[in-house]
C-alpha cells in the first residue's frame, strides 16, 4: 500500500500528467515512458499521473494500462505521489 493513500496533505505542487508513448509499430514504449518519468522527477515534480488527462487509456488494451501504471509506479518508487487513472470508456 502507498504512503499517500488517504493522505491528502501529499498532493501538493505540480504532479506532471505523463502521456503514454508507443513505438513506430504501435505496441507500448515503456523505456520512453520510464524516461519520460524520471525526467518530471528530477525535473521537480511533485508526484505523477499516468493514464488520465491524457487520454491514452481510450485507445489502449487493459494490459497496456497495466504495464504503463507498472513502469511509472517503479520510476515514483512510493517516494512521490503516483495518481494512475484506471477508468475508460473501453471495456477489455
Amino acid at each position: 500500500m502507498s504512503r499517500f493513500r488517504g493522505d491528502l496533505g501529499a498532493l501538493r505542487g505540480s504532479l506532471a500528467a505523463v502521456v503514454t508513448p508507443f513505438t513506430a509499430e504501435g505496441e507500448l514504449d515503456t523505456a520512453a515512458l520510464t524516461e519520460l518519468a524520471s525526467w518530471q522527477r528530477a525535473a521537480g515534480s511533485h508526484g505523477i499521473s499516468v493514464g488520465g488527462s491524457t487520454a491514452e487509456p481510450g485507445s489502449q488494451t487493459a494490459d497496456e494500462r497495466v504495464a504503463a501504471m507498472a513502469a511509472v509506479a517503479g520510476v515514483t518508487a512510493d517516494e512521490v505521489p503516483f495518481v494512475p487513472a484506471v477508468g475508460s470508456a473501453r471495456l477489455q
